[in-house]
């Protein structure tokens, strides 16, 4: 069983593509992931009492535009699964 977990957030989905892409396994053989979400603006304290910061989201449009752009970036036709990465609004913590 193979599972690739990428985001966004990560930079990373660029190289996802080319480690698949190099790897010959077909993309039928891989259970992908991906997310979508930026940092949130500022800092806030946790539980733990240290700070940490959100990943915010935008609205529905622009969750539809974060698919298909991590699409394009994974040079897949779909993704297994896609996660609101942490999701909080653009306020912070809501």
């Amino acid at each position: 069983y193979r599972l690739v977990d990428t985001a966004e957030l990560y930079a990373n989905e660029h190289l996802v593509a080319r480690g698949l892409a190099l790897s010959g396994v077909h993309r039928e053989g891989v259970f992908l992931v991906s997310k979508t979400g930026q940092w949130c603006p500022g800092w806030y304290p946790t539980s733990r009492g240290t700070l940490a910061r959100g990943v915010c989201l935008d609205g529905f449009e622009e969750t539809v535009a974060a698919v298909r752009a991590s699409l394009v970036r994974l040079e897949v036709a779909y993704l297994d699964l896609f996660l609101l990465h942490w999701p909080m609004g653009r306020g912070g913590r809501q």
